[in-house]
Parts: structure tokens; sequence; C-alpha cells
């Protein structure tokens, strides 16, 4: 078993960035992240700047606190419901691994 764990900063979860713990359904809300970030090319649902890389700590930031903005096209806004449950703070908010497919 591996003592550490690689993340990528502009990726992790609340329960990461907050506590330091990581679960298997903190995986939820990075999935909420790529996939907001595909449906609106390349926009970063927690960023502060654009590009998001210019400001990775206003990101953890931004998780921490639970601020998002969701920037999906008219075509897309039919999933602003799913992804805004995907990236909510609360792990009992989110879906579960197993229902994220189900929602798509």
């Amino acid at each position: 078993m591996y003592s550490h764990m690689a993340v990528t900063l502009s990726w992790m979860s609340y329960e990461y960035v907050a506590e330091n713990k990581y679960k298997k359904e903190s995986e939820v809300q990075g999935a909420g992240c790529l996939v907001h970030y595909i449906l609106t090319d390349g926009q970063h649902p927690f960023q502060k700047a654009t590009p998001y890389s210019r400001n990775p700590l206003g990101i953890l930031n931004n998780v921490e606190m639970g601020n998002f903005t969701l920037q999906c096209e008219e075509k897309w806004s039919s999933q602003k419901d799913r992804i805004s449950r995907m990236l909510n703070r609360s792990l009992e908010e989110r879906p579960t691994v197993e229902e994220v497919p189900q929602a798509f």
C-alpha cells in the first residue's frame, strides 16, 4: 500500500483541501470539475482567473468555501443541476460514485 498520494493542486476535492482526507467519493467532485471543464472548453468551475492555472491557490480557496460558477452554454444547461450536485462541498449531497454514470 502507498503511504503518499499524488494530487493535482487545481483538481483536489473539498475533503482533501479542508481536512487533508481522501475518500473514493471525493472523486465525484473532481469528475464534476472535469465534466464542466470539457463542456465549457477549458473553464474550471472554481477558477478565479483565466486561465485557471494563473491562480491555483484561488481555486483551492474556492473549493474550500464551496464557491463555484457554472459557465455552461445553453446547449449544456440541462447538465447544470447534475454538475452542481457533483461539485457540492458535502459528500452527503453529492451523488455517489455509482449514481454518476446513471445521471449522464
